[in-house]
């Protein structure tokens, strides 16, 4: 599909963005004063679309397999209306941002979607401006399928997941999604868990950078390699692990033991991949690497296979753990996680690792990254009937500074500060 063309069409509109970090719910009220006094109309349209917190299944969905998140109530906000000249006007009020068009509430770099958040709202105030109309014309399933595939537009490859849960997210509960095709069903947490969101002070841009996308290429690469090595039919077809499990049969459990007998713990050079697949260099580039991945000489294929059925299997375990109300599986799950992010997929950063062993010292039941990593938040799990509970909280993705020592008492109140958890999340209007 050629995305660009597609919106080559559109009319022009005007935007308005509000941020403002301090606060994760805008007064609507204040926006459209703002509105009017900067394009001397009325806005016709509010979109809101929420971030999101990914409680356990990192980097797996662009390997096909499912992740727990749930939508958060820090946000995207935008304002739009039609006008008369062939200009697309942005306005952003943070002047902090002032030399970008347009941010939210929810920090950037800081794992918590801002980016998808943006890409839905947007596609959902021009699909407004454009018909009137909402997802009574557009499933929102096909919807969130669609944002997934423009943001991979624009060169982060993504498995769609921030968009599902972005779009999909029902009130007070989080979400069990799966791929291919995108399935979702609602996931009550436990009532005694309570999720706190911190700040680790380090923030990635994953779009500018090629972090992300060289651990799509090595997952991409070990799929493909274990699948000639197990003879799959078809094999240079194979584009993720989880394609591989479905086709040999096999649970991601089970697949661990393959990644084993296929995959060696040492580092693959490019020489190494190209006589393993009998393909040329070019072929390589072409089918192997992305655009900004090209410079990549060098893989760790066993290490990222067994991190993404590892962390698959984690997903079941903790999905299980939710119904029957284990928070305590559901915290060891967490850090397993992380660790796993930390020593086999090297997503993790000094800062984060801080924040996860400082969460863990006070109390909490369980901590890990959340989002791509290499800086941005952890999501740590408390249980709010300790008696003794207390955890240090950052102050904010500018400094990373931490705050004294919270009480079980405050806790909700400071977690509330950085993101409702349990809040309705919507995209409307």
């Amino acid at each position: 599909m050629n995305i660009s063309s597609k919106y080559q069409s559109f009319q022009s509109f005007q935007f308005l963005k509000k941020s403002i970090l301090t606060s994760a719910i805008m007064d609507v009220d204040e926006l459209k004063d703002e509105f009017r006094q900067r394009f001397n109309c009325s806005a016709k349209y509010i979109v809101r679309c929420p971030g999101r917190v990914n409680l356990i299944g990192e980097h797996i969905d662009y390997s096909g397999y499912g992740v727990l998140p749930m939508a958060i109530s820090a946000s995207t906000y935008i304002l739009a209306s039609l006008h008369d000249t062939n200009e697309i006007v942005f306005q952003n009020i943070n002047t902090a941002f002032r030399c970008y068009t347009i941010t939210g509430t929810i920090p950037t770099g800081a794992g918590l979607s801002s980016s998808s958040s943006l890409v839905c709202a947007a596609a959902l105030v021009t699909l407004a401006l454009h018909t009137g109309r909402d997802f009574d014309i557009i499933n929102k399933t096909e919807f969130a399928e669609l944002c997934a595939e423009v943001e991979r537009y624009v060169g982060v490859e993504g498995g769609g997941m921030d968009q599902a849960i972005e779009i999909l997210a029902n009130e007070g509960s989080a979400m069990l999604i799966d791929f291919n095709p995108l399935r979702f069903a609602p996931v009550t947490l436990p009532e005694n868990a309570l999720f706190a969101v911190i700040h680790s002070g380090e923030a990635l841009n994953k779009a500018a950078t090629s972090q992300y996308n060289e651990r799509v290429v090595e997952c991409r690469l070990a799929a493909q390699i274990i699948a000639k090595v197990c003879e799959l039919e078809s094999w240079k077809e194979i584009r993720t692990l989880g394609e591989v499990a479905q086709r040999l049969q096999k649970t991601a459990q089970e697949m661990i033991v393959v990644v084993e007998e296929v995959l060696s713990d040492h580092v693959y050079t490019k020489d190494n991949a190209l006589s393993l697949l009998g393909i040329s260099n070019e072929n390589f580039n072409q089918t192997i690497l992305s655009a900004n991945t090209q410079h990549m000489e060098t893989f760790k294929l066993a290490q990222r296979a067994k991190h993404v059925y590892m962390e698959a299997d984690r997903v079941r375990l903790f999905h299980e753990a939710c119904k029957s109300g284990n928070v305590e599986e559901m915290g060891k799950l967490m850090t397993e996680s992380h660790n796993s992010c930390k020593e086999l997929f090297e997503c993790s950063c000094n800062k984060l690792d801080e924040v996860v062993e400082n969460c863990l010292r006070n109390g909490a039941l369980g901590a890990r990254l959340t989002g791509a990593g290499w800086g941005g938040c952890a999501v740590a799990l408390f249980d709010i009937k300790q008696s003794d509970l207390e955890v240090l909280f950052w102050s904010g993705p500018a400094s990373g500074k931490p705050q004294t020592k919270t009480r079980k008492k405050e806790i909700n109140n400071k977690v509330k500060s950085i993101s409702e958890i349990k809040e309705k999340n919507f995209l409307n209007w």
